[in-house]
């Protein structure tokens, strides 16, 4: 397997990229579902609301949310061969570009919220890909460390 990038002990192959990826689009709008469950509990002041989101809520997450997730998950993997690195800043920053194509194609479809409690989707909209883009960047640089093996032997891979 061919290395990407390698910086400060850690290293890309393509695989570990490509499992990035799929992590983002696999876990990415289960965890979103949740961080929005407990949310719109706490908006809708009622805590039975969280569970039935969430029992009923993980297909519709995946759906409205695997593009932004893709999205997410292929700019954290850019800026992790870029900087050559696993800075804790790349999630937040791969969350606003989850963020700013779910605002993107939500006014695209002319699904811009008008009432009165707008605010408080919009806010819950930041927190849920802010919140879900760091956690899904923790669970990825637990892909992106190099193996134990290689460490323990000194093995330093070329950068292709």
């Amino acid at each position: 397997m061919s290395v990407v990038a390698e910086r400060s002990g850690f290293r890309a192959t393509a695989g570990e990229c490509g499992a990035v990826i799929l992590l983002y689009a696999f876990l990415g709008p289960l965890l979103g579902l949740v961080v929005f469950s407990v949310g719109m509990a706490v908006l809708a002041r009622e805590p039975g609301i969280a569970l039935l989101v969430m029992l009923f809520g993980w297909i519709f997450a995946h759906v409205m949310g695997v593009i932004s997730a893709l999205a997410a998950g292929g700019a954290a993997i850019c800026l992790h061969l870029l900087v050559r690195g696993v800075p804790l800043w790349i999630g937040p920053a791969s969350g606003l570009v989850g963020l700013a194509l779910a605002i993107a194609s939500s006014i695209a479809v002319g699904r811009v919220p008008r009432e009165a409690r707008a605010w408080d989707i919009a806010v819950l909209l930041i927190v849920v890909h802010l919140l879900s883009a760091i956690l899904m960047w923790l669970l990825a640089r637990m892909v992106l460390r190099p193996s134990q093996g290689d460490a323990a032997l000194g093995v330093k891979k070329e950068i292709v």
